[in-house]
């Protein structure tokens, strides 16, 4: 499940490329409405390395994003 932004304009998440029993690679997205048409704007992105993404990110009251 994804998280939102406390002005609610930006939504967090992440994501893992594979098999479920092989090695994945996980990356962390930030992400915006699009300015046009229907595609999400990457504001941002980490590359979290060969693992699974199992829990969803929280964000803090001060904005800090925790990803466990």
């Amino acid at each position: 499940m994804p998280a939102l932004s406390s002005d609610g304009r930006t939504v967090y998440l992440g994501f893992a490329a594979g098999g479920f029993n092989g090695p994945s690679q996980a990356t962390f997205y930030a992400l915006t409405a699009p300015a046009s048409g229907t595609d999400a704007q990457v504001v941002w992105t980490v590359d979290l390395g060969a693992m699974r993404v199992m829990a969803s990110p929280t964000v803090g009251p001060d904005g800090t994003i925790y990803v466990v």
